[in-house]
């Protein structure tokens, strides 16, 4: 199984979740420690019980997204409807602009570079997955652009 495929897959493990999980949460701790992550830099289970889960927490999903992707925008938002989140590249960002630019700057307009990831979790209820559903699917693209797929 390929980066690309496993962050896919545990994008569709948070699409499908109902709530905040230890699994959900130690899977990701896994994939951020065994994919080449830097926030999980040790067992992923002792990293867990150390730090708060990473989908029922806001405040922990925006600190992976911070180590993980650095410069990267987010936001999210949550209705009677749906909980959704968004991410993207922010090629003006002051600290990491150039090196976002270079990597992702000639991206086609439409494309997740140019766009972002959007997600819209149906029914609401934890914004915090439909974040972590976001961060998996950059993963992918990030992955997938390292090895020119």
């Amino acid at each position: 199984m390929t980066k690309q495929s496993e962050w896919l897959a545990l994008s569709d493990r948070c699409e499908k979740a109902t709530g905040q999980s230890y699994e959900l949460d130690l899977a990701l701790a896994t994939a951020l420690y065994e994919l080449g992550g830097s926030t999980v830099n040790y067992d992923p289970a002792t990293w867990l019980e150390r730090n708060c889960t990473i989908t029922g927490s806001l405040d922990a999903i925006v600190s992976v997204i911070e180590q993980e992707l650095p410069g990267w925008a987010w936001k999210v938002g949550t209705c009677s409807v749906s909980d959704d989140a968004w991410l993207v590249p922010d090629l003006n960002c002051p600290v990491h602009g150039a090196r976002l630019r270079e990597q992702f700057g000639d991206a086609p307009q439409g494309s997740i570079w140019d766009e972002g990831i959007d997600i819209d979790r149906r029914p609401p209820g934890n914004v915090a997955l439909a974040l972590c559903q976001a961060l998996c699917e950059a993963m992918a693209a990030v992955a997938s652009e390292e090895t020119g797929k």
